[in-house]
């Protein structure tokens, strides 16, 4: 059996299911929030729009670093570093908490303000601000949760979180249906229903998890004997390690929500119909980027256990598996615009046309997408990360946000040019990442490291 065929399909599936699951979980909260209050109408989806990108956003920083902690404590665990994973865990815990407690704070103190000058009228900004003062609560737990869920990967626990993910869900949508719409007793609480029943949901998980780390008695979870030196020097090593990790995923992340929040400003039809553009592409993200971020970190142990010959057939492979689920996203996406008078009852029709018009679209992004997203992780996982973070950072701040703020503050575009200029950004990403993938320098960069360590 060749190289490729032993880390072939089985191999990458069996990593990326239960990453698959857990990054639907994180997307979840917020878009079965989006998803309840859709029937609502266009003012409820807006506000629901505007609040969900504040608060994407903040998951977003929260995942990206959890990412970072996730491969530290493996590396930990696979060299049989108890102490240092012991510092890398309590670090990674505090730095998530921290960043997510100022936050919540920011929204507190700043908030209300913020979300008035973006919405494009004063009650959309109302009901969102009324919506994260409930949601932040959610976003406290997100910050134990899910750090625990990237600890038990890294150990290879992976079936409790799936296990957790399979209660929380479904709890979800269940209680946010019956508090948006005052079914089987509740209040009807609209919006603010939806963010309860996710804040309820999300603390059910981090009990669940937090009696799963409890009961494995892990030895790095106690808590370590600091000293202010010792503690700035674990919390300076972590940053230095995991921050580049994380780099990437939280300069997407950020201009994907800073654009959301200047589509405040297409008005409440063109804001709706973007909120739901958005909400699904960040599904059909989570359908395709764990077979790339699985393939990304195979890659690195081939590299690791020498057969650097296979890769590029290695890499091909996966590419081809994920363009057919990038064709079969393309479909969906389909599917969904032609039902939408079925899924979206209560739309105007002018919303329904704008969507509609987005199908030529749709068709072509997930293609250009899911290969950029392959490329990133391949150049990760080589030690090249660097470059797929100058690449994100140039495309999105000096192209996408600036254009973007461009067609719809000054020249009024319609929801299609909008939609157009995110087409374009993953077409000039595709150049650059898919030239240095093709070379050899990410690969040797690697290499050259571990030979120079060892």
């Amino acid at each position: 059996m060749s190289t490729t065929q032993a880390w072939g399909n089985r191999r990458i599936l069996g990593l990326a299911w239960p990453i698959a699951v857990n990054g639907l979980l994180v997307q979840a909260v917020v878009l079965i929030d989006t998803l309840v209050v859709a029937p609502l109408g266009e003012h409820a989806l807006a506000s629901m729009g505007l609040a969900s990108a504040v608060a994407s956003l903040v998951i977003g920083v929260l995942f990206a670093l959890c990412n970072g902690t996730q491969i530290l404590l493996a590396q930990g665990h696979g060299a049989g570093d108890p102490e240092g994973m012991r510092w890398q865990f309590w670090t990674g815990l505090l730095v998530g908490c921290v960043v997510v407690s100022s936050a919540v704070l920011a929204i507190l103190l700043g908030g209300q303000p913020m979300l008035a000058a973006l919405a494009s009228a004063q009650g959309v900004a109302d009901v969102a601000f009324h919506y994260l003062l409930v949601f932040a609560v959610a976003l406290l737990g997100m910050a134990l949760s899910q750090h625990m869920t990237v600890t038990l990967y890294a150990i290879g626990k992976s079936r409790a979180t799936f296990v957790s993910t399979l209660i929380e869900a479904p709890i979800n949508i269940v209680l946010s249906i019956a508090l948006v719409k005052g079914l089987w007793g509740f209040p009807a609480l609209g919006v603010i229903g939806a963010a309860t029943g996710s804040a309820v949901a999300v603390w059910l998980r981090v009990g669940l998890l937090f009696r799963v780390v409890y009961r494995l008695q892990l030895e790095f979870t106690r808590w370590p004997s600091w000293t202010v030196r010792s503690f700035a020097r674990s919390l300076r090593d972590y940053l230095d390690q995991a921050l580049p990790v994380a780099g990437s995923l939280i300069c997407i992340m950020l201009a994907t929500n800073v654009c959301l929040l200047i589509y405040a400003r297409l008005g409440v039809l063109g804001f709706a119909a973007m909120t739901l553009v958005i909400t699904w592409t960040r599904f059909g993200a989570q359908l395709v980027t764990p077979w790339a971020q699985a393939t990304g970190i195979l890659v690195g142990q081939m590299i690791g256990k020498g057969a650097d010959t296979e890769i590029a057939q290695f890499i091909s492979h996966s590419w081809r598996v994920l363009t057919c689920a990038s064709i079969a996203l393309a479909g969906l996406y389909g599917l969904s615009i032609g039902m939408l008078n079925i899924t979206y009852p209560a739309l105007q029709d002018e919303t329904i046309v704008m969507l509609r018009q987005l199908l030529p679209l749709f068709l072509v992004l997930p293609l250009i997408r899911s290969s950029n997203t392959l490329c990133g992780h391949v150049l990760r996982a080589g030690g090249d990360g660097k470059f797929a973070f100058y690449v994100n950072l140039v495309s999105q701040w000096v192209f996408l946000v600036p254009v973007t703020a461009i067609g719809v503050v000054m020249l009024e575009l319609s929801v299609f040019w909008v939609f157009f200029i995110v087409l374009l950004d993953e077409g000039l990403k595709a150049i650059p990442l898919h030239w240095r993938v093709h070379g050899d320098r990410w690969r040797h960069r690697l290499s050259n490291s571990q030979s120079a360590s060892t």
